[in-house]
């Protein structure tokens, strides 16, 4: 099966370095183990739901300024494992952002607009009970629009996010300074690049969960 180093799927990996060459595919699992035994494989369609790690924010930085989000949900389903290949497509209906107690906010003050284009088709791919999470839409990237102080700055992109398999509650999707290119529509005043950090629990399953293969 050809494989990829973790770092190269934190970027916009080529379809062909994801590909596998044996029958395997890929599938949630309650074991980090190389194949899921069948008792153990969480079943198409299985519904999944994250926040954010208590303490932490999500985070858009954008040149200076920085977009922060300490509220968030996730929730969605996977929808098929793409036999041969080494991913399970998702559908993400559901990323909410906020701040305690209203919007989130920026160095401009409050930001009425801080959301993602939904809905996703993300794709998880496996790499020893770890992995990543491909954000994406239907065949193209994804993007963020923020409005903060009547500025807005729209971002555009295919970005990644590390899965991180663990114990019952312990699973995680994490993503380290992903970046994202302003996109037509923006205010001429904003940065041409924007970067995601965020750190999501996942609490649905509520059971251990890892990626695996299956046969």
């Amino acid at each position: 099966m050809k494989t990829c180093a973790l770092a190269a799927l934190l970027v916009t990996a080529p379809l062909s370095c994801l590909v596998a060459g044996s029958a395997s595919a890929t599938t949630l699992c309650e074991e980090s183990i190389g194949v899921c035994p069948a008792g153990k494989r969480y079943m198409i369609p299985t519904k999944f739901q994250a926040q954010l790690v208590p303490g932490t924010a999500f985070k858009l930085t954008m040149g200076k300024s920085t977009v922060e989000c300490n509220e968030s949900e996730i929730a969605g389903e996977t929808l098929k494992n793409l036999g041969p290949e080494t991913w399970i497509v998702s559908e993400l209906g559901v990323w909410t952002l906020s701040q305690k107690g209203g919007e989130c906010i920026n160095g401009l003050g409050k930001c009425p607009t801080a959301h993602w284009s939904l809905p996703m088709k993300p794709f998880w791919i496996s790499h020893g009970g770890n992995g990543a999470v491909l954000l994406q839409m239907e065949g193209g990237s994804v993007s963020f629009e923020a409005v903060c102080g009547g500025m807005k700055c729209i971002y555009a992109g295919t970005p990644s996010a590390a899965f991180r398999g663990g114990g019952a509650g312990e699973a995680l999707l994490e993503m380290v300074n992903e970046e994202l290119k302003k996109a037509v529509g923006s205010n001429a005043l904003c940065a041409n690049e924007a970067f995601v950090n965020f750190d999501y629990a996942i609490k649905t399953p509520a059971n251990a969960l890892w990626i695996a293969y299956s046969p």
